[in-house]
C-alpha cells in the first residue's frame, strides 16, 4: 500500500528515540535519510524525492520535556 503524505516542507520533530523515529519515517512513509545541517543537537535529515522535508532532533541528552505519548513538532 502506498501512502501519499501530501506536501510537507522543512518541519522539525524532536525525539528521544532517534533510531526508531528514523525507521518509522523510512519504513512507513517512504522518507530517505540524507544530509543535515550542523545543528547544535544530533539528529537526522529526511527527504522525499530528493527534497529536504523533515529535521529530526535528538533531545535524549537534554532536559527538554516531551510527552510520553507524542513527539514534539516545531
Amino acid at each position: 500500500m502506498d501512502i501519499d503524505v501530501g506536501l510537507l516542507d522543512h518541519y522539525n520533530v524532536s525525539t528521544r528515540k532517534l533510531g526508531e523515529t528514523v525507521k518509522f519515517y523510512e519504513d512507513v512513509l517512504g522518507f530517505e535519510n540524507g544530509p543535515r545541517p550542523p545543528f547544535n543537537l544530533p539528529g537526522a535529515g529526511l527527504y522525499i524525492a530528493g527534497q529536504p522535508v523533515l529535521h529530526l532532533n535528538d533531545i535524549s541528552q537534554t532536559g527538554r520535556e516531551q510527552r510520553a505519548d507524542s513527539g514534539v513538532s516545531d
